[in-house]
């Protein structure tokens, strides 16, 4: 391949990463386009020009910031995945719901019976919503931070399982983690009590619970110290201000985020 060349990724978000990180740095950057395969890649993982791969069971640790040409959605792609996957990408269309649009979290929320179809008129909104994010703030500096909510604590339970050789689908951790985060949303009063319960009930309704129990809080921090959103040795999280409304740059007490961890691991 020459600096000319056009790299196509087609897969799922693991493979837009991935083949977003090659492009990007072969020969200092050919063009490339994606076509997503999966809920995840639609509505997520090929939006925005974030490329990384994971290093030493870090999530994307190893990456840079780079436009695709085109994404192509098609989809009828979505009828051949597994249930597994269509629920984990589903996870990121509820995120953005809850960091952005009230409307479009009620919509999700109100679905009974997750499949392609039903999943089908929501997936352009979903697109808009991190598109618009994205479109103010490329390279992360402010906004653009509230995307990550529920992947801070989410990621390093990712990063956990994938370390055990049991890994979990990423949406799966990532439910996982805007449960506790809402719940430091509201330990740190950013949201009522009602509010905090309201989504988590929600969550919990599309996602089942997964044990941290073999994870100790200490490993789960440590993890967490590793994200690339902390500044000065702080872990920096992006929590919710109300349903559809994102904060960023909130730096939590360590007591505070393990008493938000030890509420989930009594979830069950």
């Amino acid at each position: 391949a020459d600096r000319k060349s056009l790299m196509i990724n087609l897969g799922g978000g693991v493979i837009t990463d991935l083949g977003g990180f090659v492009a990007s740095t072969y020969k200092r950057g050919i063009r490339f386009i994606n076509l997503p395969t999966t809920l995840l890649g639609m509505c997520d993982a090929s939006i925005g020009g974030k490329t990384g791969i994971d290093h030493h069971f870090l999530k994307n640790i190893i990456g840079t910031f780079a436009e695709p040409e085109q994404i192509f959605v098609f989809r009828d792609f979505l009828i051949t995945l597994p249930f597994a996957q269509l629920r984990s990408g589903f996870a990121e269309m509820l995120k953005h719901g809850l960091i952005a649009d009230h409307k479009h979290w009620n919509d999700l929320i109100s679905i009974e019976h997750l499949n392609p179809e039903a999943i089908f008129p929501f997936i352009e909104t979903s697109m808009k919503i991190k598109e618009s994010v994205v479109a103010q703030d490329f390279k992360e500096q402010h906004i653009r931070k509230t995307l990550n909510f529920g992947h801070t604590v989410g990621h390093a339970v990712e990063s956990l399982f994938l370390q055990n050789g049991t890994a979990i689908p990423h949406g799966e951790a990532v439910a996982l983690g805007m449960i506790c985060e809402t719940r430091l949303a509201f330990l740190i009063n950013l949201i009522s009590e009602e509010s905090a319960e309201n989504i988590i009930k929600n969550i919990t309704k599309f996602y089942p619970y997964i044990s941290i129990s073999e994870f100790s809080d200490e490993q789960i921090l440590s993890l967490m110290m590793n994200d690339k959103k902390n500044l000065g040795g702080n872990i920096s999280f992006s929590l919710l201000n109300t349903i559809g409304e994102g904060n960023f740059d909130c730096e939590i007490s360590e007591t505070t985020l393990i008493s938000a961890l030890h509420y989930y691991r009594n979830l069950n």
